[in-house]
Order: C-alpha cells, then structure tokens, then sequence
C-alpha cells in the first residue's frame, strides 16, 4: 500500500467519522461532539 492509499483511507475514515458524529449529535443534541472522544 502506498502512502497515497493510506492518505486516501484516512480522508476516507475522517468522512464516514464526521458523517457518525453528525447523525450522533442529531439524535443527542444535549451531547458535545467531543464527548464521544
């Protein structure tokens, strides 16, 4: 695997992350994002 995969995997991780936080913090409002670290 190239550097460019791995760099390609991360940006990939980092979506379908930010997409969970978003449907988390929809359904817990009350809940910061920074809680679920």
């Amino acid at each position: 695997m190239t550097d460019a995969d791995f760099q390609a995997l991360i940006d990939l991780l980092q979506e379908v992350i930010a997409e969970v936080n978003a449907e988390y913090s929809a359904f817990s409002p009350e809940e910061s994002d920074t809680d679920l670290y």
